[in-house]
């Protein structure tokens, strides 16, 4: 588990950028759950909320 403080109205893709340097690609090809609901990158974090990152994977 990992926690930080954010500034308020932080959203779950500044999040991404600042925390892990990820790029707007990189975001883009991930699938984000906020407390366990799928959610949009431009989705407000707000405190205690717990964030997911799954990379899709396929397969058959």
């Amino acid at each position: 588990m990992f926690m930080t403080e954010l500034p308020d109205a932080t959203t779950a893709r500044g999040f991404l950028c600042h925390a892990f340097g990820l790029s707007e690609q990189e975001i883009a090809h991930l699938v984000i759950q906020i407390n366990g609901a799928d959610a949009h990158a431009e989705t407000v974090l707000h405190d205690g909320d717990a964030l997911r990152l799954f990379l899709p994977v396929g397969g058959g």
